[in-house]
């Protein structure tokens, strides 16, 4: 990058550069027709003490690696010695190779959450109770409505269905008062937002509705209507549904959720992916016809539409048996060592299955229709799902190993932790990508179709600006680095990024690390800790903002933020010459995880 002067039409009084434009303007960013960096994006935008005066200050940093805008990852030499898979912004998943910086595109933000009709009654057949003076708990028609529910007294009539903890509920019907003049309410119970909501009733038919939040820790959460004593009230229609909007109403008489509509999500974002080495344990991670893959009261059938845009998954269909069906394979492993399991799955006329390792009572429950999970029994330590293209999940579980043989099971369900039943023959889903491996995160797929341990590693991910792409955007004496990034896991103490003097093994580095959920900044000079603290918690699978100034006897840190924290007596390492993303300069404690944006700044954030 070349210094540039300048741009004449920019009032450095007013914008707060004071004289120092001459370097915010060099970031080489503009020579390639980038937008016009705005520090107010960064949302929130840094926090320090000068926050106002850092908005002119800052507004074009020398270094901006941008994964949405590809060229200004240039700069970086990757170093992967074998390929690797990422997903596209179309939610395939495709190969990336070697010696590549992989830009990942993750799910973007839940636009609208999965829905369901949690009133399992909505005919007032059952489940329904009666509270207090609540006399008269019936059901019947009314010419104007569906199916009422009339009651008399002081105390309320309700259903309870399962909430979970943090979810936004929108409860709703039809109501009107036939006798008496209120008050009314709407009755959520156990929520964790209040118990009830006042309501305004007349003698007409009307649409009532209310948010509420699940219970605290999740569980047991009553719906209905309250009145007071000798009012008499009807009711139709109830709903109980997840997110802010009722939508039309949905019968339901199974006396469980009814699914209603699944989640949509805003557009992927790109984000730089850095793992750690991994190796597939599963030896063929596509061909389930191969002889070690057990078919049990099941069988497969290939030619599906695959989540790599080929045609490489197979159709799991169950048998007409009463015995389980299911898809096995059995690996092994070292007895009590956490392992993660992974596989792909699609709906296509079975919903549910039971994943788990076989040999331990660990499982969880997921329908691949709907994308959500249901019963989850054993010592799971994790579980999760992600939403691909054209209706494929991937879904995780982790768990500890009972013994030295792992058996990766996918069994047909009826329904909801219900695994025995007779087959019809035709029923089934699809599977596509399994994948077994050491520690507790899922990383990247790793094909796989035979081959020894090494056949079956993904390399690690190695990034590093050096050379004249580094002194083209580096302060040696006062500088602010601005990271967003998603770790999925702490083992290994994960460094976000480090500057490092490539002459010495340990002596001049500064940097972030992840000792534990509480993120640490350090700066060694000539082999001595100058400064050691800790910005404030990182929060793992979500996206966090860090932010480091630097200069003699003063580091600053802040993270999502926080109040900056600082260490105001600290010597500067010397000739650092390079920039590890998501690592360091021996490469043994990788991050695991993404990379959303790196933006660095050639002053102090106090620098005016």
């Amino acid at each position: 990058m070349k210094l540039q002067r300048p741009d004449p039409g920019i009032d450095a009084a007013k914008s707060g550069l004071h004289g120092k434009a001459g370097i915010f303007f060099s970031a080489g960013l503009l020579e390639k027709g980038e937008p016009r960096f705005d520090l107010q994006d960064l949302d929130p935008y840094l926090l320090f003490d000068s926050r106002e005066s850092m908005i002119g200050t800052l507004e074009n940093p020398t270094l901006d690696l941008n994964p949405a805008a590809p060229s200004t990852l240039d700069v970086i030499t990757a170093t992967r010695s074998g390929t690797a898979t990422f997903t596209e912004p179309d939610g395939t998943i495709a190969e990336a190779q070697s010696n590549t910086v992989r830009v990942d595109y993750t799910q973007g933000a839940e636009l609208t959450p999965t829905k369901f009709q949690n009133i399992g009654y909505t005919d007032f057949s059952s489940g329904w109770a009666a509270y207090l003076g609540t006399t008269a708990l019936g059901a019947g028609y009314d010419s104007q409505a569906s199916l009422v529910c009339s009651f008399t007294g002081n105390g309320q009539a309700y259903q309870y269905f399962t909430s979970v903890e943090g979810v936004t509920y929108t409860g709703s019907f039809w109501a009107r008062a036939v006798s008496g003049s209120g008050p009314y309410r709407l009755v959520h119970g156990n929520s964790a937002s209040g118990t009830s909501t006042s309501i305004t009733l007349t003698s007409e038919w009307q649409f009532v509705s209310a948010q509420f939040l699940g219970r605290s820790g999740g569980g047991a959460l009553y719906f209905g209507i309250g009145a007071q004593s000798g009012d008499s009230v009807e009711i139709a229609m109830p709903q109980v549904e997840e997110g802010t909007t009722a939508s039309s109403f949905v019968a339901n008489t199974t006396g469980s959720p009814k699914f209603i509509a699944s989640a949509t999500y805003g557009p992927r974002v790109p984000m730089i992916l850095v793992e750690p080495s991994s190796e597939n344990l599963i030896t063929r991670s596509e061909d389930f016809s191969f002889s070690g893959w057990t078919k049990n009261g099941a069988n497969v059938a290939n030619g599906i539409s695959s989540p790599d845009g080929n045609n490489t998954a197979f159709k799991l269909t169950e048998d007409a048996s009463a015995s389980g069906h299911y898809l096995q394979e059995t690996i092994t492993v070292s007895s009590a060592t956490i392992y993660t399991a992974s596989i792909f799955v699609k709906y296509q006329s079975r919903e549910w299955i039971r994943f788990t390792d076989a040999e331990s009572i660990n499982r969880v429950h997921f329908n691949t229709r709907t994308g959500q999970f249901g019963t989850v029994v054993g010592t799971v330590l994790d579980y999760s799902s992600t939403q691909l293209d054209d209706g494929w999940h991937r879904i995780t579980i982790t768990s500890t190993s009972a013994g030295t043989a792992y058996s990766m099971r996918i069994i047909l369900a009826e329904s909801d932790n219900d695994v025995s039943f007779t087959g019809d023959g035709t029923s089934g889903i699809y599977v596509w990508g399994a994948q077994v491996e050491t520690g507790s995160v899922a990383t990247s797929y790793i094909p796989t179709s035979g081959g020894n341990a090494a056949a079956r590693t993904r390399p690690a991910d190695d990034l590093v600006i050096s050379g004249s792409a580094f002194s083209d955007f580096f302060n040696a004496s006062e500088g602010t680095t601005y990271i967003e990034t998603a770790p999925k896991t702490t083992t290994n103490i994960p460094h976000i990024f480090e500057y490092h003097n490539s002459s010495d093994a340990n002596a001049n580095r500064m940097g972030v690390y992840l000792p534990s959920a509480t993120s640490n900044a350090f700066v060694r000079s000539s082999g001595v800790t100058t400064a050691s603290l800790s910005p404030g918690t990182i929060n793992l699978n979500q996206l966090n903002r860090v932010a480091i100034s630097y200069k003699v006897n003063d580091i600053l840190g802040s993270v999502n933020g926080s109040s900056e924290v600082s260490d105001t007596s600290a010597a500067l390492p010397s000739g650092l010459d390079k920039l590890h993303i998501g690592n360091v300069y021996n490469f043994s404690f990788p991050l695991n995880g993404h990379i959303k944006r790196l933006i660095y700044w050639p002053y102090h954030s106090d620098s005016l």
